[in-house]
This record gives C-alpha cells, sequence and structure tokens, in this order.
C-alpha cells in the first residue's frame, strides 16, 4: 500500500530542517575554522553580488540541485540551502524559493523569526553566563593636594627629642651711628627668640575584616600606605596654613602680621591692593617670597581685567605647574601655592598672605608609622593598622609674612 504523501506545517518544516540541520554541524564540527570562513565569505560575496543583480532561482538553479520532498523529508541538497541560509550565505528569497520548491509552504515572517532566534551575550540564559564580567586590577584612587609647605621651601627640621628650641634673631641690628673722635660708641644689643616646638602625635586607625585582607585583589595594603601619605600631607596643609598653635602647629594664617593691610572693601580687592600688600612686606623678605591663599581667591584675582587685560604682568609657563616643588600660579612675579583651608575673601577674614617661606619650620619628630595589628582585633575576626607621625610647625618672625585684611 502506497503511503500518503503529507503536507507539512511550517513549524513542522522549519523544526525538521533544523533537526537535520543540527545533526550536519556535528558531523562538521572537526573542520578548520579559518578555512570555513575564508569559504563562507567567497561564497556569500558571489551570492550577494548575483542577488544584487536579480539573478533569478532558475540561474541559481544551475550551481545548486534542488529536489523534491520525499517521503523522508527534505533532500539533502534542500538541507545544504537551509544550512547556507542561516549562516548568512544565501538571501531569503532563495532560500524560501527552496523550500517552495520542496512543496513546503513556508511564508517569509516564519523564515526571518527562526533565524533571528540566536545565542547572545545580552541574555543569560542564551549564553550570557558564558561571558563572565571584566574587571579592572587597579583601584581608583582620589587625588589630594601635595604638601605645600615642602613645595613651598619652609625649613624641614627632624630632632629626636620632645620639644626643639629654634633659636632666631628678635631684634634686627640698626644702621651704624657715626660717632666723633674719642666719642662713646653705639650701643646696640641682639635680641633672640628660643621659638621652642613640641612635635605633636598624629594617628589614624583604620581594621578590616580577615577575608578582605587574604582575598583582596586590588593592592590593599598598598593602597592604605599611599592613602595614609595622602593625609599626611593634608595635615601639613591645613595645620601649617591655619593651625592656631596650641597642641598644634602655628599656621601662617595665623602667626604672620594678618593685618599689615586692610584692604578697602568688605569683598572685593582691587589689583593696586594686592601691589600694596607686596611692597607693605618687608625689602629682605620680598627677595624669595612666596604667596599663599585659596583657590577661589587666586581665581578672583585671576579675573582681574586692565586695559592689557590681565592686571598684572604675564606669568612665566615655565615656573607655574603641579608637583616637582612647583608653584600653582605666579603673581607679581613671585610663585602662588594654593590651600583651600585658607579663608575665603569675605568681610573681617585675612585670606591672602606673602612672605618669606624660609621663616617657616616644620618640625619632624618621627616620620609616618605604619604597623599592622594582628592580635588586637582577632576576637572580631578584624586586622588592624594604625599609622602615626610626630610633627609640629611655627613661624619663627611673624613680620616675614603679611596679610591683607577685608574691611
Amino acid at each position: 500500500m502506497t503511503e500518503e504523501k503529507k503536507e507539512l506545517s511550517v513549524e513542522e518544516a522549519v523544526a525538521k530542517a533544523f533537526t537535520m540541520f543540527e545533526e550536519r554541524q556535528a558531523k562538521k564540527a572537526a573542520e578548520e575554522v579559518a578555512l570555513e570562513q575564508v569559504a563562507k565569505a567567497q561564497k556569500y560575496d558571489e551570492l550577494m553580488a548575483k542577488e544584487e543583480k536579480e539573478e533569478t532561482w532558475a540561474e541559481s538553479k544551475k550551481s545548486v540541485s534542488i529536489k523534491k520532498e520525499t517521503k523522508t523529508g527534505f533532500a539533502d541538497e534542500d538541507i545544504v540551502m537551509f544550512d547556507k541560509y542561516l549562516r548568512g550565505e544565501v538571501g531569503l528569497n532563495i532560500a524560501r524559493k527552496a523550500l517552495q520548491l520542496s512543496e513546503v509552504n513556508v511564508d517569509e515572517s516564519s523564515m526571518e523569526g527562526r533565524r533571528a532566534k540566536a545565542l547572545t551575550e545580552g541574555s543569560a540564559t542564551a549564553g550570557g553566563v558564558l561571558v563572565p564580567s571584566d574587571w579592572n586590577a587597579g583601584l581608583i584612587e582620589l587625588r589630594d593636594q601635595a604638601s605645600f609647605p615642602r613645595k613651598m621651601g619652609v625649613q624641614q627640621i627632624t630632632t629626636s627629642y620632645d620639644n626643639i628650641d629654634i633659636p632666631a634673631e628678635a631684634t634686627a641690628f640698626t644702621k651704624f651711628v657715626r660717632t666723633a673722635e674719642a666719642g662713646s660708641y653705639d650701643t646696640n644689643d641682639p635680641v633672640f627668640a628660643a621659638n621652642n616646638v613640641t612635635p605633636q602625635k598624629w594617628t589614624k586607625l583604620t581594621r578590616l575584616s580577615e577575608e578582605l585582607v587574604a582575598d583582596e585583589v586590588y593592592d590593599l595594603l598598598g593602597y592604605l600606605q599611599r592613602g595614609y601619605a595622602r593625609a599626611m600631607a593634608a595635615t601639613e596643609n591645613y595645620y601649617c596654613a591655619i593651625g592656631s598653635g596650641t597642641n598644634q602647629h602655628l599656621g601662617i594664617m595665623e602667626g604672620g602680621d594678618t593685618d599689615a593691610l586692610t584692604f578697602d572693601s568688605s569683598g572685593n580687592i582691587t589689583a593696586d591692593e594686592i601691589w600694596e600688600l607686596f611692597y607693605t612686606l618687608g625689602a629682605g623678605y620680598r627677595e624669595n617670597a612666596a604667596w599663599l591663599m585659596a583657590s577661589g581667591t587666586w581665581s578672583y584675582i585671576m579675573r582681574m581685567r586692565d586695559s592689557n587685560n590681565w592686571a598684572f604682568q604675564a606669568a612665566d609657563a615655565t615656573q607655574i605647574g603641579r608637583g616637582n616643588g612647583q608653584p600653582d600660579g605666579v603673581l607679581c612675579n613671585k610663585p602662588v601655592f594654593l590651600q583651600d583651608d585658607c579663608p575665603a575673601y569675605t568681610t573681617g577674614l585675612c585670606p591672602i598672605m606673602v612672605g618669606d617661606p624660609y621663616y617657616y619650620a616644620l618640625v619632624d619628630r618621627a616620620g609616618l608609622s605604619i604597623a599592622r595589628l594582628d592580635e588586637l582585633y582577632k576576637a572580631s575576626g578584624q586586622v588592624g593598622f594604625a599609622a602615626n607621625f610626630r610633627q609640629s610647625g611655627t613661624v619663627l618672625y611673624e613680620l616675614a609674612f603679611v596679610g591683607g585684611a577685608m574691611a
């Protein structure tokens, strides 16, 4: 009895094609990928050229033999055609005609839907889990300002004692006095100041879990060392600028002559007042003088304009930079150092100081020390890191620094 020919639905036809396609792919798994890609590209270029010229299916049939559907399903050539379509080697029209000649009624939307369903890394279940997320082995660290006192060129003194006296001249010698023959000599005895400095202890403690220390991959311990060094620089900057001198550094903004000049306005500074402040500083301290102010004050000064645009002479660009002892700018031909803890230019405050950095002493009793505490926090499953340094600083001579105060 002859078996009656069965009409396949679109889904059955495509499913059967996929089944046979997968079987063929398994057999081809051992083929060299490079050769397959080259052959694929060549065939794709040829077929695309033919489609652009609108070649008919009859012409393409000369190179591809299409057989009718048999009782066992698609013939081998039909599977080859479907394989080529899925690979993108033939256009949709050619593949659709091949299936139609096989007496299978397939619409275009069904074919496109089947072909669009592919493995992608955008979906976890469709292959995304096979593509793990990448990670950067470095840790992005915040940027802090380097130590401005050391860049400015203050005296850096190291002591092995709990306190230190730094002798300084309190009263300068006066001019010689003309004396008559057999007359009495002019008496001019020097006066000195001790400038006693007691380095204070500055500390910081960080606790990490034992697991974090054991499993970290970002050089966490190196990061802690760099972080402590930045924190030490921030401490120097703050107290060397505005420290009160009581159990801490005496800052330049506190120990200098902060009211050497009072500006006319409570909220504005003029270019003439900047020059006036500079020449309020004694001549002996102007040669190596430097400016200290906050970024906002420097920005205000930089925007001062006159008939020559900027109100001050053009700065030498080679003198301006960051790090390596370079200043943040040049004003009145003297370097500018910025510290944002300095007061703003508002009523009654002293926002600008200029003076000779040599007359500030930064005293270190001991440098930065970091100790690892394995046992102290053992009961809590933590490892401690204790950092400390001992330091202080002071203005050695008040009149070596002069400031302008807002009205």
